[in-house]
């Protein structure tokens, strides 16, 4: 299971400052909570707020897919 806990994103691309995203993660085996984790990546280079959490979402997916192959509970990305 996978939330988006915070996104923090001005308009105006780089001019408007830092591009930030937050999310938590649960990972269940047979139907039991076994590991949970929370991420934060930011990202200032790219021309709008749009690509700036495109690459934020594909640098986070990245990370988590690190993080499934051995999960542990209450880990910080």
């Amino acid at each position: 299971m996978l939330e988006i806990v915070e996104v923090k994103a001005r308009g105006g691309g780089v001019w408007s400052g830092p591009k930030h995203m937050m999310v938590r993660g649960t990972a269940f085996a047979d139907g039991k909570e076994v590991a949970d984790v929370q991420a934060e990546r930011g990202s200032t280079m790219a021309f709008s707020a749009c690509d700036s959490l495109e690459k934020v979402e594909k640098v986070l997916g990245a990370d988590l897919g690190k993080w499934l192959v051995s999960p542990k509970p209450h880990d910080k990305l």
